[in-house]
C-alpha cells in the first residue's frame, strides 16, 4: 500500500491510499481470531508490546468495527450485514479517501508506532501485517 503524505497545514483533509491488499485461501471470516500489537518508539528504539488487542473470535467483524474507514475503503463494503466474510481475491484501491477512526481505541500519547496485525484460526496464523504511523495533536 502507498499512502499520500500527511499536510499537518491541513489535517482535516483526507489521506488518499493507492494499492492492493490479498487475502488468501481462507479468506477473513467471523471464525478467526485476531491480534493487534502496537509498539511505541522512544530514545531512538521499539518498545515492544505497548498496546495489545486480541479479539479471540469475530476477526472480520471486529476490523469492520475497529477500523470502520480502512474497512469501507479495502473491501468496499458500507453495509454492516454483507461485510463479513470477506471472500479470496484481490482487492485494490487507486487513490482513495481513507478516513483514519477508530472508535473503540483508547487516545493514544504523541509518537511514532508501529502496528502488527495477524489473524488465523485456531493454532495458524494465516496473514501478519506490519505498518509504522504516527500520532499528532487534533486541531481545532
Amino acid at each position: 500500500m502507498r499512502y499520500s503524505h500527511f499536510n499537518p497545514a491541513r489535517p482535516s483533509e483526507f489521506q488518499f491510499m493507492t494499492g492492493n491488499v490479498t487475502i488468501g485461501p481462507h479468506g477473513l471470516d467471523d471464525t478467526m481470531w485476531a491480534r493487534v500489537v502496537v509498539d511505541s518508539r522512544s530514545n531512538n528504539q521499539w518498545k515492544e508490546n505497548a498496546f495489545v488487542f486480541n479479539f479471540i473470535r469475530k476477526a472480520c467483524s471486529q476490523f469492520r468495527d475497529n477500523a470502520p474507514g480502512a474497512f469501507a475503503v479495502f473491501f468496499n463494503a458500507t453495509d454492516k450485514k454483507t461485510a463479513c466474510p470477506v471472500m479470496t481475491g484481490t482487492y485494490g484501491v487507486v487513490n482513495a479517501k481513507v478516513q483514519w477512526t477508530y472508535p473503540n481505541v483508547p487516545i493514544l500519547p504523541y509518537g511514532d508506532y508501529r502496528v502488527r496485525l495477524t489473524y488465523g484460526k485456531s493454532d495458524q496464523t494465516f496473514t501478519c501485517l506490519v505498518s509504522e504511523c504516527a500520532v499528532i495533536p487534533k486541531t481545532a
